[in-house]
């Protein structure tokens, strides 16, 4: 398991947008209503869409519009991005997620990224997982390429 670097969100629930570049440990301090639990509550709703829980996990709380930071006409997508790292390897995993008519969330775009930065110093390869779907293809995909896998278990 590599170790959480990045995580970026933008427009989950309270968080408009927040880029936290993490280290072994983190300590989260903020008065009442300033995002913490929002933040920590951005893991559980990973958990849910690699597990193909999108969908149910969107209806329990609340539809697209409870999730999306106030709500679908105001921010009409999110986007999720987690780095894993462990010294010249890294992967990364990037979600776009828009709402619908019908108070659902679908994917815009669901990419993989792998950098080995010792041979491929200026970009990460990256593998599209999917868009336009309702639930995530990650886990379908896992034993197409090592780095699905290495995602999955990083997550």
């Amino acid at each position: 398991m590599r170790t959480l670097q990045r995580l970026k969100v933008t427009n989950f629930k309270s968080i408009r947008e927040q880029e936290l570049l993490l280290q072994p440990l983190n300590v989260f301090i903020g008065g009442n209503g300033s995002g913490k639990s929002n933040l920590i509550s951005v893991f559980r709703f990973l958990k849910e869409i690699v597990n193909r829980n999108l969908a149910g996990y969107t209806q329990v709380k609340g539809g697209a519009d409870s999730l999306l930071h106030y709500g679908r006409k105001r921010s009409p997508e999110m986007e999720i991005v987690v780095e894993f790292g462990d010294g010249p390897f890294a992967n990364k995993y990037d979600i776009t997620l828009a709402g619908t008519d019908e108070d659902t969330l679908f994917f815009r775009c669901e990419t993989v990224y792998y950098h080995d930065k010792v041979r491929y110093p200026k970009k990460p390869y990256d593998l599209p997982v999917g868009s336009g779907l309702r639930e995530s293809r990650l886990i379908d995909r896992k034993n197409e390429h090592p780095c699905y896998a290495q995602i999955l278990r990083d997550l």
